[in-house]
């Protein structure tokens, strides 16, 4: 693919470690994604009542427009309750904090090809 024409379509887009999660979890059993998801929503949660300052985070147009499409249900991830619902939780943290959980997320998914590096 010619990166220079590439146009981001969604708002992760820009994340290539979210890219790999969600080609990874495809490949998961919808009871296993449910899992590792279940958690993934219950630690972001965490995170954002465990904030000392409040804090309004904006969305943007692009998080907005992903927010309005995953209801149109077209793509795999948008069919699965669990994904939605994390992903949901994901965008709605600010930036840090989003970082932080998907870098994680990352590391535990892909620990074993990390470590072979």
């Amino acid at each position: 693919m010619d990166t220079q024409h590439y146009k981001r379509k969604r708002w992760y887009d820009k994340y290539p470690k979210i890219i790999k999660i969600l080609e990874l979890l495809h490949q998961y059993s919808e009871s296993d994604r449910e899992i590792l998801l279940r958690n993934v929503i219950e630690t972001a949660n965490i995170i954002k009542k465990n904030r000392v300052e409040y804090e309004l985070v904006s969305l943007g147009v692009e998080k907005v427009a992903g927010l309005y499409h995953s209801q149109n249900k077209n793509r795999w991830y948008d069919r699965s309750p669990s994904l939605t619902m994390a992903m949901n939780v994901l965008t709605a943290m600010n930036e840090e904090d989003f970082l932080n959980v998907v870098d994680t997320l990352f590391l535990i998914l892909f620990h074993d090809e990390i470590k072979n590096i």
